[in-house]
């Protein structure tokens, strides 16, 4: 249910990445997304600063919500479950790699065939 709802949130996002025909290039941020994403709650979770810990806090429920919808008290009890919620932040990242995208220059096209 938590995949159909993050999936539902980020047709939006894929209707204006349809538009400016960039579609690869924000999966393959989207994808990058992931396990960066995964790195840095790392790294700042270790960090004992109360004020970070805060700000931290809010990143992560905001970042990590859709793993947090599928997922159960105890975390993933299954192979499928964990291949679901990666699935569901990678669809959940194309909103960031959406406006990453934007100000990255445009690709230039080929002329010719």
């Amino acid at each position: 249910m938590g995949l159909l709802i993050v999936i539902c949130l980020s047709l939006p996002i894929l209707a204006l990445a349809a538009q400016r025909n960039d579609f690869k290039r924000m999966a393959l941020i989207a994808l990058a997304l992931e396990p960066a994403k995964y790195i840095l709650f790392f790294i700042v979770a270790a960090i004992s600063n109360e004020f970070l810990n805060i700000i931290f806090a809010f990143v992560f429920f905001a970042g990590m919500l859709p793993e947090m919808m599928i997922g159960e008290e105890f975390g993933p009890s299954t192979v499928w479950q964990r291949i679901e919620m990666l699935c569901a932040g990678v669809v959940w990242n194309l909103a960031p790699a959406y406006f990453i995208s934007l100000f990255l220059p445009d690709i230039p096209r080929k002329e010719g065939y």
